[in-house]
């Protein structure tokens, strides 16, 4: 009778043959292979489409056990399904990542390569998110050889605020393979650096350098969840989406969102990533203001309690409110200092952990979850995420 891993790398082997001509063709993604001449191996990743784990499957010469959040399991049918096919490490988003290391480290040590998205978020605005400096910590720890492999082209193929997928080109390149004792002469702080280095990509600047078209439709839809002040009149969460156009119910302004990923207002071209910059600036002016009372913005919501079971336990309705010294849904007023840790997860998810219970604030579709968690930063330590 075969093992679970012999299982898994049978049908693993089996998927990447039956994927890989349609993925290529539809995607127009091109990729290194990560040899399997250095497994054991430990990869890191950066991160900005659903499908990065189809891409980087196909990439993968044999197998390898992916990182993946514990929200994949809100639904029985699809947890039944990720156990049975990937059996993926999970990691809970807003907490420490204590329990998902050493699940790493024992597959590691098992003789199993893992692979996982090292920023552990995709980007909303172009831009390689943020890397934990722990990540060099688990990488030396480990004890394998660390592959960086940069996905190039994801962001505009599937912005994180968007709820559809655009035809263009993504580009998988393998840009070092690290051995321990590479990683062993480095101080923590450069090997931190290279990391950071071999993972970041700017979408824009890729495109000054490509010009790739990436086609769909409704190309600006739900643009709202990621651009929350309206960058001409300087208003919070005035900007509405439609089919390829953005446009701010205050002032009046419109933009026309390109197959290039621009953002057009007459004979301008904007980024999301220039935009996404002064709205928290703007952000961070308004929180000037010394009344702590002074509402931000407010939304519609409505709180999860996760249970044990990784199903939600409660569901309650109720308004959400940003002010400049926290927050507050309903009557429960939550200060940054209470909340032990915050992430967010699609589009417009929050996911929060408050005295050790696991909650998720969602909204509607346009609801932009984006302007909360930087306004949480900033309030914790002036940082975004």
């Amino acid at each position: 009778m075969e093992d679970d891993y012999s299982r898994l790398f049978r049908l693993f082997m089996r998927l990447k043959k039956l994927l890989r001509s349609p993925v290529s063709s539809w995607f127009g993604y091109t990729y290194d292979i990560i040899s399997a001449e250095d497994e054991p191996y430990l990869i890191l990743a950066n991160h900005n489409t659903d499908l990065d784990p189809v891409f980087l499957g196909l990439a993968v010469e044999r197998h390898c056990y992916f990182v993946a959040t514990e929200n994949i399991l809100r639904k029985e049918s699809v947890a039944r399904f990720m156990k049975r096919v990937f059996d993926p490490i999970i990691h809970y988003k807003g907490k420490t990542g204590t329990v998902s290391v050493k699940n790493i480290l024992k597959t590691l040590r098992s003789g199993r390569s893992v692979a996982m998205f090292a920023e552990g978020n995709r980007s909303f605005n172009g831009l390689t998110c943020p890397i934990a400096p722990a990540t060099i910590k688990l990488a030396r720890k480990c004890g394998t050889n660390v592959v960086t492999y940069r996905f190039e082209g994801g962001y505009l193929t599937q912005p994180r605020w968007s709820s559809s997928f655009r035809r263009g080109k993504i580009t998988g390149k393998l840009i070092h393979v690290y051995t321990p004792a590479e990683l062993k002469a480095m101080s923590d702080s450069e090997a931190y650096e290279k990391l950071c280095a071999d993972l970041f990509e700017d979408c824009y600047a890729t495109q000054e350098r490509d010009h790739v078209r990436y086609r769909g439709r409704a190309l600006a839809e739900h643009l709202e969840t990621a651009l929350f002040m309206c960058p001409e009149c300087g208003s919070f969460s005035s900007l509405h989406s439609k089919g390829n156009a953005l446009s701010c119910s205050e002032c009046g302004a419109v933009w026309v969102f390109d197959e290039e990923g621009y953002l057009n207002r007459g004979d301008e071209k904007h980024t999301v990533t220039e935009y996404d910059a002064r709205q928290l600036e703007g952000l961070k002016k308004a929180m000037d203001d010394p009344d702590p009372a002074k509402v931000l913005f407010t939304d519609e919501t409505e709180l999860w309690e996760i249970g044990e079971d990784h199903r939600a336990a409660s569901k309650t309705k109720g308004k959400l409110t940003a002010f400049t010294g926290g927050f507050m849904f309903n009557d429960i007023f939550m200060t940054p200092s209470g909340i032990e840790g915050a992430a967010l997860f699609s589009s417009n998810t929050i996911d929060l952990t408050i005295s050790g219970r696991q909650y998720e604030i969602h909204g509607r579709k346009d609801f932009c979850a984006l302007k909360y968690k930087y306004l949480y930063d900033l309030l914790t330590n002036g940082q975004k995420e």
